[in-house]
């Protein structure tokens, strides 16, 4: 592909590096380099800790696992993944919370739902409001599934795990929490790239049917799918739920970069995938149904 369509795969590759460049660099690392320091000291969980009850009564969680939440909610793809990697590694939350949290705190931002999804893509600013409450409720309304199905005890308690390594003085561990956070960011930005092109090249690929071109080719990365998605000659109700599902999903390529960033926790993947597409699916029925009342 990239020496048979030598200007798509430019194309393709310019547009992935943009939006790594752009928009998730100047964003995420920051979050991640501080993310790393607040979790090393313990200060996320001293941070949260006197809300702990609304933690434990409303979600099952602990402070610790309130904090990737919180993460999550806000920075989007996969700040949540990492953050609830980053305490199970640091032996602050036990496997069974962090199973848990994965199944709801990776999500899209708010920032991208309304800016990109609903101003920019669909064009309709009246829908940013429920859009906004239907991509990240489903997700905590499904986290009451996930928890009895995960059996997750309440309030969840850290299991005995091994001591991580530790980085002392104040300048170590700061540079290896920027060092951290180089290396994952540099990651996203491959993973971004990468699937950029792969969307690229099956968009040459002949004849390629409505539903391949509706449901696979979009759900190969979030951002570029969202937009071609929005771009079809389809009635806005089928690009409306699309959309929706894509987003709530977040594509092959979050899934990539999400797989990454769990390596070396006993978190698997799979069962992540499948909690995505539960999620999604909910996300893409409830929007249907919202237009057909409203």
């Amino acid at each position: 592909f990239l020496l048979r369509f030598p200007e798509e795969a430019l194309a393709a590759s310019r547009d992935g590096l943009k939006l790594w460049l752009n928009t998730l660099l100047p964003t995420l690392l920051p979050f991640i380099i501080l993310t790393g320091i607040l979790i090393h000291t313990g200060t996320a969980e001293k941070l949260l800790k006197p809300l702990a009850p609304v933690w434990s009564h409303v979600f099952g969680i602990s402070p610790s696992g309130a904090y990737a939440l919180l993460l999550g909610l806000l920075c989007g793809y996969p700040m949540g993944g990492k953050v609830t990697a980053d305490l199970l590694r640091e032996g602050r939350i036990s496997l069974s919370e962090a199973s848990y949290l994965l199944s709801f705190c990776n999500n899209t931002s708010p920032g991208f739902i309304v800016s990109f999804l609903v101003w920019q893509c669909l064009k309709a600013p009246s829908l940013a409001a429920p859009t906004l409450l239907l991509l990240l409720g489903v997700p905590m309304f499904f986290s009451m599934v996930f928890r009895r199905l995960l059996h997750v005890p309440h309030p969840a308690l850290p299991e005995k795990m091994a001591d991580p390594p530790s980085i002392t003085g104040n300048e170590g561990l700061a540079d290896g929490c920027i060092m951290d956070a180089i290396e994952n960011i540099t990651r996203i930005g491959g993973y971004i790239l990468l699937f950029s092109i792969l969307f690229s090249l099956a968009e040459q690929i002949p004849g390629l049917p409505l539903s391949a071109r509706l449901f696979l080719l979009p759900s190969l990365e979030m951002t570029t799918g969202v937009r071609y998605i929005c771009s079809l000659e389809l009635p806005f109700p089928v690009r409306y739920a699309s959309a929706a599902f894509l987003t709530s999903f977040g594509g092959f390529c979050c899934l990539a970069q999400t797989a990454s960033i769990l390596k070396g926790t006993p978190l698997k993947i799979m069962p992540y995938f499948a909690e995505k597409l539960v999620t999604a699916a909910a996300t893409s029925f409830l929007s249907c149904l919202f237009l057909l009342i409203f």
